[in-house]
Formats: structure tokens, C-alpha cells, sequence
């Protein structure tokens, strides 16, 4: 159905983890709120490791542009 190689990879690990937190959630009486707390957690982790990465990469262009001597 899906021939990106990275769609299925994301399908795939998108239903495998709601599959986990589902028998977490269901057969080992995790709270709901735990869950969400990870959730919210992992997000934000991401989302800031995103803007470390944008502000690396402004920063890492202008110490290139100062080497080359470019002054624009």
C-alpha cells in the first residue's frame, strides 16, 4: 500500500507504541495521567532538541561565513 520505506516505518511505530501504552494502560493498571505525562515529556524534549538543532545550525553558518571572509 505505502512504498516509502519511512511511511511504513512511521505506521509501523505508531501502532506498535499505542499497542504498548493500550496493554500498559489496560493489563498493568498504569494511570492514564502517567502516560500522558510521558507523552508530554517526550514532546517536549523533542521540540527542544529541534531548536537547539536550528539554533546550532544559525550559529554554525555564521562562524562559516566569518572564516570565509563574507561579509554580507
Amino acid at each position: 500500500m505505502f512504498k516509502d520505506p519511512l511511511i511504513r516505518r512511521l505506521i509501523t511505530g505508531t501502532a506498535l507504541t499505542v499497542l504498548f501504552v493500550a496493554v500498559a494502560v489496560r493489563y498493568f493498571n498504569v494511570r492514564i495521567d502517567v502516560v500522558m505525562g510521558f507523552l508530554l515529556g517526550s514532546v517536549g524534549v523533542v521540540g527542544a532538541m529541534i531548536g537547539l538543532a536550528f539554533l546550532a545550525s544559525l550559529l554554525l553558518g555564521f562562524v562559516r561565513r566569518k572564516l570565509r571572509g563574507d561579509d554580507d
